[in-house]
């Protein structure tokens, strides 16, 4: 059951994160879960990011074609010769550029995976295995002054959004980089001291503040409209700003690092980034907010019904 109180509209394509336990789940196998609509006959796409069979625990990410206060979904499970279910390119449509779980384990030869049909994946550099670390939402990664994730080359075009899970730690850097285009960096989204910060290669905005480096996990965002420049807080708005923004022509995408300025790097842990090509709206972020920062509450499992 969806809490309608953390849903803040009627949202399309609405990816909900589902983190939960149930003794019924213990012993199932990934592969046979399958998530519906309240019809309880109408998949839904979803990637699963992680299923503990020990405990029945399911970290995955459900796309709900229209998301409302009154929402409901069902779970089925029950058949282990089911093949594979899940669908992530499926789940990331709607603008989504690129999406960053930041769950796997860096080594060698290892890409942190883009979740959309884009297929957008990115490299590390620097990093080792102990670099992934538990983060909001299952792993992240680990940065410091060495540890780099860079991604193809795209357009981040002339409406956008970048989001991101951060945990910043102390550091002697004024500015912290968590996303930005090389080498142009007119989208450049970060911290400057405990600020949101936006640099559009001309000009720097402070956004949005209190982003206090400690133990502490932030949900931070940037849309742009075409015309409105606005930071996100915790799923907060803070005040817009209006701007017209240069073109921004493919390039790479760098993640926790700004490659010309070597004190540009983010200290701490980034978790969930994604790209959209779209600038979402105040309800669409702060229910991404209200979801993620305690899924648990947001969409709980009810009672066991056999459909037998």
């Amino acid at each position: 059951m969806i809490d309608g109180t953390k849903v803040a509209g009627t949202l399309a394509d609405f990816p909900i994160l589902i983190e939960a336990s149930h003794e019924a789940l213990i012993g199932a196998a990934p592969t046979e879960l399958l998530f519906t609509a309240g019809d309880g006959t109408t998949k839904l796409a979803h990637e699963l990011e992680r299923f503990d069979a020990a405990t029945g625990t399911v970290t995955a990410w459900v796309r709900v074609p229209m998301l409302d206060p009154a929402t409901t979904l069902f779970i089925y499970y029950g058949n282990p010769a089911a093949a594979p279910q899940d669908n992530p390119s499926d789940v990331w449509i709607g603008g989504y550029a690129a999406v960053y779980h930041m769950s796997e384990t860096p080594n060698p030869g290892i890409e942190v995976r883009d979740s959309t049909t884009h297929a957008r994946h990115a490299a590390t550099q620097g990093m080792m295995a102990s670099d992934q670390m538990a983060g909001k939402i299952g792993g992240s990664l680990q940065f410091d002054s060495n540890n780099r994730v860079t991604a193809a080359s795209f357009a981040i075009g002339s409406t956008f959004t970048y989001e991101a899970w951060v945990q910043p730690v102390s550091s002697t850097n004024r500015w912290r980089c968590i996303v930005n285009n090389d080498p142009l960096y007119n989208r450049w989204f970060g911290l400057r001291d405990n600020d949101i910060d936006f640099w559009d290669n001309n000009s720097e905005r402070i956004l949005g503040a209190n982003v206090v480096p400690g133990a502490s996990w932030y949900h931070v965002a940037v849309t742009y409209d075409g015309t409105q420049l606005r930071a996100y807080n915790n799923g907060t708005a803070g005040t817009p700003v209006t701007v017209t923004l240069p073109s921004a022509p493919s390039a790479p995408l760098q993640i926790g690092y700004t490659a010309a300025l070597s004190n540009e790097w983010f200290q701490g842990r980034i978790d969930e980034v994604r790209v959209s090509s779209v600038s979402r709206s105040d309800a669409y972020v702060s229910t991404s907010f209200n979801n993620q920062s305690s899924p648990a509450t947001f969409a709980t499992l009810e009672a066991v019904e056999s459909c037998r």
